[in-house]
């Protein structure tokens, strides 16, 4: 019998359903804006996920007319 998550994939669907309901429920969204810094500044973002041990970074610095520097 196969495997899917915690649950049989010979039982029920009601058990395969929780299974992917927990999962979803697991996720977070945040939604960002970016906000101009004052003029003859710049401003760096940033940011970094990990996702079961892998691992990534990124960053942008923009002046505060939105360009990329």
């Amino acid at each position: 019998m196969r495997r899917f998550g915690k649950a049989n994939l010979g039982q029920n669907w009601r058990s395969i359903c929780q299974v992917c309901d927990v999962t979803l429920q697991q996720r977070t969204v945040t939604i960002v804006k970016w906000i101009r810094p004052p003029p003859q500044l710049v401003k760096l973002n940033s940011d970094g996920s990990c996702i079961q041990g892998i691992c990534g970074s990124g960053g942008l610095i923009r002046n505060s007319q939105g360009i990329t520097l």
